[in-house]
């Protein structure tokens, strides 16, 4: 194919200072380079190695792909042909579970500014609401469960779709800046707990102890992220668990929402000042997200059909101020008959780092004692590690009973670690993030 990519910039050098970069560039030379971001109007942030580049091509490629480029043209703009001789391993770039199936930042950002103006035009129609639809309120909102019809901009906001709406915000929203590690851990807890791939694994757990709970229900209140009230006994404190766990969950809110905005597409009754486009861009992305939950729990009960040891689930969390999510990939191991297992604990980190480039750093634990492997692609990065390996150890020093690090030089361990979804139990369960 002749399509080429047309370099009009180096990312963060000004024009001396890109000639200067690309003097060891001859026409006909051969890159593998690495896409890091994708704007909406065709531009590309690509990593060539030693530098990266903002690209312009029509091209349809994804974030993580690594693409074969041929150099045409060396003088300003550089011109880059793919390279249809040299094509990279297809195990090397992303698999598409882990690029296609999430929603790219100009979508997420898209669906955060409709979210922010549901949000707004809500606040600002209280008691009154933005939707003039026929819509079941239910019995929280209406004791009667009757449904209410009004003319535009005098129907309730139901509390659930408001609820739904705040926490898929919150799904969106990236991580702030540096904060206390309790705080993170907190964070990431919820973005791994919370994110309706254990839904129902969640429910299921309390349905069995609220069954073996003895003692007659009380009443629970409703609001959602309301703390116990004292005095009740502990099947009531389970039911209202389960409530805070329906309130919290993005699957449960997934789906109020996916039933909230098709009853009101399917009337037709639109809000004066809210566009349909937007609401249509807003359901088109609850119905994505809920699929790439219902893919992932489909691939997860294959696993335990078949016998594999873990379970597997991905993640892409946004952080601020980061052109790249953070990848989380989690790997539950499957529980014996007995509910233990002896498989341990792993995390796999694979990072992006702005000098030392991308760093896989392997953590395993089994009782107290913890192994961390860093895989690195050269070895300079080898050495930087390695200088820092004993602070590092020292600083975990009185955790753990044993610890053991190692630094590796494997390029192949790096782009590879997507295998293990394929691969199934040939690896310990873990973390793997993708910054």
């Amino acid at each position: 194919m002749d399509l080429s990519v047309t370099i009009k910039a180096i990312a963060g050098l000004g024009r001396e200072s890109a000639a200067q970069t690309l003097d060891h560039l001859q026409p006909g030379d051969r890159l593998i380079g690495r896409v890091l971001r994708l704007d909406g109007d065709g531009r590309i942030l690509l990593d060539l190695g030693k530098f990266r580049v903002t690209a312009h091509s029509e091209i349809p490629f994804q974030v993580g792909q690594e693409i074969a480029l041929k150099v045409i043209r060396t003088s300003l703009p550089v011109q880059l042909r793919l390279d249809t001789e040299t094509v990279p391993m297809a195990s090397e770039s992303l698999s598409p579970l882990a690029s296609a199936d999430f929603l790219q930042a100009h979508e997420q950002k898209r669906a955060l500014e409709i979210i922010d103006r549901l949000l707004s035009l809500d606040a600002q129609n209280q008691p009154a609401g933005v939707f003039g639809a026929k819509v079941a309120i239910g019995p929280a909102d209406n004791p009667e469960g009757a449904a209410e019809t009004a003319s535009k901009g005098s129907l309730l906001f139901p509390e659930q779709v408001r609820n739904a709406l705040q926490q898929l915000k919150t799904f969106f929203d990236p991580i702030g800046p540096p904060a206390p590690a309790g705080q993170h851990a907190q964070w990431l807890r919820s973005a791994v707990e919370d994110r309706g791939f254990l839904f129902e694994i969640k429910l299921a757990d309390l349905l069995e102890k609220v069954q073996a709970s003895a003692g007659p229900p009380q009443e629970v209140v409703d609001t959602p992220g309301e703390t116990f009230v004292p005095g009740l006994d502990s099947r009531s404190t389970l039911m209202q668990t389960m409530r805070q766990i329906v309130a919290r969950d993005l699957k449960a809110q997934l789906l109020i929402l996916k039933d909230f905005f098709g009853d009101l597409a399917g009337s037709g009754a639109w809000s004066d000042d809210l566009k349909a486009s937007d609401t249509a861009h807003l359901q088109r992305t609850v119905g994505q997200l809920m699929s790439q939950v219902e893919k992932q729990q489909a691939q997860a009960i294959r696993r335990a059909g078949e016998g594999e040891v873990f379970q597997i689930f991905n993640h892409l969390l946004q952080i601020k101020d980061r052109s790249l999510p953070v990848r989380l990939k989690v790997y539950y191991p499957q529980k014996s008959r007995t509910g233990r297992t002896d498989a341990g604990h792993r995390i796999a980190v694979l990072l992006d780092m702005d000098r030392l480039g991308p760093v896989r750093v392997d953590l395993a634990l089994l009782e107290r004692r913890l192994s961390i492997s860093f895989y690195v692609r050269d070895r300079n990065v080898r050495a930087t590690f390695d200088r820092h390996a004993a602070a590092v150890s020292n600083a975990l020093a009185g955790m753990f009973d044993r610890i053991q690090i190692s630094t590796h030089i494997s390029r192949r361990h790096i782009v590879r670690f997507d295998e293990d979804d394929r691969q199934g139990g040939s690896t310990a369960g873990g973390i793997d993030l993708h910054a």
